[in-house]
């Protein structure tokens, strides 16, 4: 019985390339997945200037399958690209910082006192 082929898309070639050839850590999987997923939340989706957009755009299942990480590390790299400061997202596309604690520490609010004390709070 012959199975049928599938030809990778260019961004499942490139993909699997780099993931063969650098040796990244989950962190680092979740961050770049997290670049690709197409899941914003409200706004138009149906029009033809979006879908031409997102060509390269792929589902937070797809992504979890093609850079091997789950889902769960890809939404908390989310919060880390959202809410997290340029020196905390330097510091895990780096592989320096794993990251659910990452996620953690970009949950925290600073506070800044009068007396320039700084809080942190969650």
């Amino acid at each position: 019985m012959a199975y049928p082929f599938r030809r990778p898309t260019p961004l499942e070639y490139v993909v699997s390339m780099n993931l063969h050839r650098r040796h990244l850590s989950v962190g680092q999987r979740a961050m770049i997945a997290k670049r690709t997923v197409a899941t914003k939340h409200g706004g138009d989706r149906k029009s033809e200037t979006i879908k031409s957009q997102n060509c390269l755009l792929i589902s937070l299942e797809d992504a979890s399958q093609m850079f091997h990480v789950s889902p769960a590390s890809i939404k908390q790299a989310g919060v880390v690209q959202d809410r997290g400061i340029p020196e905390l997202i330097a510091l895990v596309d780096a592989g320096k910082c794993d990251v659910a604690p990452a996620a953690k520490a970009a949950k925290l609010t600073p506070i800044k006192r009068p007396n320039g004390l700084l809080i942190v709070t969650g």
